[in-house]
């Protein structure tokens, strides 16, 4: 199993500004992922149908590795049996995620996470737990964040993005569970596949 996140930072801690990053947006997109790298000499392509993959054949590994390393970097005992590590950040989740500070970011986030308990739980903990940092998950814990979000605003298959938009902030705050700065670029790979989804001409032509 993974190792196990640090719990997200509480609501007294300013967040960083949101950024919106449209050449990153565009290079997530792309089926050459080469492109997502910065340093690289030549120009990315145009975002057209024949350069974008679709959702379900997106490798979402580079953005995984990168929020477990990011995760382990801040590990405090990282001798520290996985049992123990696991009971400690559970506790401080739901800790989180129960302060009269923090409701009305839970309560923003619960459709989009299905959760419909009042207070979590240790129950509901260890459903995140096992849906987005268990490694013996078959897929990416961040695709299917991105994933749960993105298609909780699908409707017979039309998207209204507009309670995404809404509460953007609160998602970015739920997302520092896989690294402060991975919130980042997760924040990033929500918008891009918003766009995708909503109108992908408008989306080619805003971020080309």
């Amino acid at each position: 199993m993974t190792e196990v996140s640090s719990p997200p930072r509480s609501v007294e801690t300013e967040m960083r500004p949101r950024l919106e990053m449209p050449a990153v947006q565009a290079r997530i997109l792309l089926k050459d992922q080469s492109f997502l790298d910065p340093t690289k000499p030549t120009e990315a392509p145009l975002l057209k149908n024949e350069t974008v993959s679709k959702f379900s054949d997106r490798n979402y590994t580079l953005f995984e590795e990168a929020s477990l390393r990011e995760r382990k970097a801040v590990e405090i005992n990282k001798q520290q049996p996985f049992e123990e590590k696991y009971k400690t950040w559970s506790d401080a989740v739901q800790t989180c995620f129960n302060a009269d500070a923090n409701k009305q970011r839970m309560e923003a986030l619960k459709p989009f996470l299905r959760i419909t308990e009042q207070n979590i739980t240790d129950v509901e903990v260890k459903e995140l737990y096992k849906k987005y940092f268990d490694s013996r998950a078959t897929e990416s814990g961040i695709k299917t964040f991105v994933r749960d979000i993105v298609m909780s605003c699908e409707a017979n298959g039309t998207y209204d993005f507009t309670p995404l938009e809404q509460n953007r902030e609160s998602i970015r705050w739920f997302s520092q569970l896989f690294g402060e700065k991975s919130s980042e670029m997760i924040d990033q790979l929500i918008a891009a596949e918003s766009k995708l989804l909503a109108n992908p001409d408008k989306c080619y032509e805003t971020l080309n």
